[in-house]
C-alpha cells in the first residue's frame, strides 16, 4: 500500500513537471558539484521511504535532468544514487523496525540506529569518492 502511494508521488511529480522544475534549480545550484549530492539524495531517500525502489521513483527523473542540464553523464549520477540508497537502507526506520520485531529486540530500536549509523555513514562517504573519481 505505501510502495503504491510513493510510487504514485513519484509519478505525479514527473507529469507534473516538478522533478524537472526541481532538477533544474538543483543544477544551478550544485553544477558540476552534483556528484557529491546525487548520493546523499538517495540515502536520504530510502531512510524516508524505505525503498530503494521507491526512492528511485521519486527522485530519477529529478537525477537525470540535474545530471544532463550541469553537462555530467546521467548515468552516473543515477548510479550514485541507487548506491546512496543502498547505504541509506541500513539506517531505514522500516528496516530496523522489521529486524527488530524478527529477532526479539523490540525496544532496542535506537541502540541499533546508533550502531549502524557510523556504517551507513562511512559507506555514503566511500560512495561519494568513488563517484567523484568516475566524475
Amino acid at each position: 500500500m505505501i510502495l503504491a502511494a510513493v510510487v504514485g508521488i513519484g509519478y505525479l511529480a514527473n507529469y507534473s513537471g516538478m522533478s524537472y522544475t526541481l532538477g533544474l534549480a538543483c543544477a544551478s545550484y550544485t553544477g558540476k558539484l552534483f556528484p557529491i549530492v546525487s548520493p546523499v539524495i538517495g540515502w536520504l531517500g530510502v531512510c524516508l521511504t524505505g525503498s530503494v525502489t521507491s526512492s528511485a521513483a521519486l527522485f530519477g527523473k529529478l537525477e537525470r535532468v540535474t545530471a544532463t542540464e550541469a553537462g555530467i553523464n546521467p548515468v552516473l549520477t543515477t548510479s550514485a544514487n541507487l548506491f546512496g540508497g543502498v547505504a541509506g537502507k541500513l539506517i531505514s526506520p522500516q528496516s530496523i523496525a522489521i529486524a527488530c520485531a524478527a529477532t526479539g529486540l523490540v525496544g532496542k530500536e535506537t541502540d541499533i540506529f546508533r550502531h549502524t549509523i557510523k556504517y551507513s555513514l562511512t559507506l555514503l562517504g566511500l560512495v561519494v569518492l568513488i563517484v567523484l573519481l568516475e566524475a
